[in-house]
Formats: structure tokens, C-alpha cells, sequence
């Protein structure tokens, strides 16, 4: 985790924390004293992620049909008739 994702989490425990503290002893809060904090939901890293595995799964795919030829050619190859000279 990046060190500014990790602040951010920090911070956001921190608030529900005092918040959870505050309202345990019954205070009310003012709205002036509440704080957001954005954390990035990792939306990009994840579409990222697929789109890395999409690209994995379709070489994979070209790799097997590769293969598939030159087993193929193989096989037309050794059932050949070799002359001897």
C-alpha cells in the first residue's frame, strides 16, 4: 500500500474512532468538526488488472494454437517418406 493511501486510511480510522467515541458518550457533533477523507477505490488498478489478464488469456490462446501447428507439421513430417541417398 502507497504511503499516502496508508495516511489516508489512518485518518479515515482515526475519524470513525473519535466518532464512535464522541457519540458513546452521548455528545452531539457539529458538523463543523466532522472530516472527509477520499480513498481511492482502485477502480483504474482493477480495470488494469483485467485488461493485463484479458492480454494473458489471449496469448495463451495463440500459444496453444502455435503449438497445435507444429505438432502438425511435426507429425507431416516424420510420417514423410525419407530417401536414402
Amino acid at each position: 500500500m502507497s504511503q499516502s493511501r496508508c495516511h489516508k486510511v489512518e485518518l479515515l480510522e482515526t475519524h470513525y474512532s473519535t466518532k464512535a467515541d464522541t457519540q458513546a458518550k452521548g455528545e452531539e457533533e457539529d458538523d463543523a468538526n466532522d472530516v472527509s477523507v477520499n480513498i481511492d477505490s482502485g477502480e483504474n488498478y482493477m480495470e488494469e488488472f483485467f485488461a493485463q489478464v484479458e492480454e494473458i488469456r489471449s496469448n495463451i490462446d495463440k500459444i496453444s494454437e502455435n503449438v497445435e501447428e507444429v505438432k502438425k507439421k511435426h507429425s507431416d513430417i516424420l510420417s514423410a517418406p525419407q530417401q536414402d541417398e
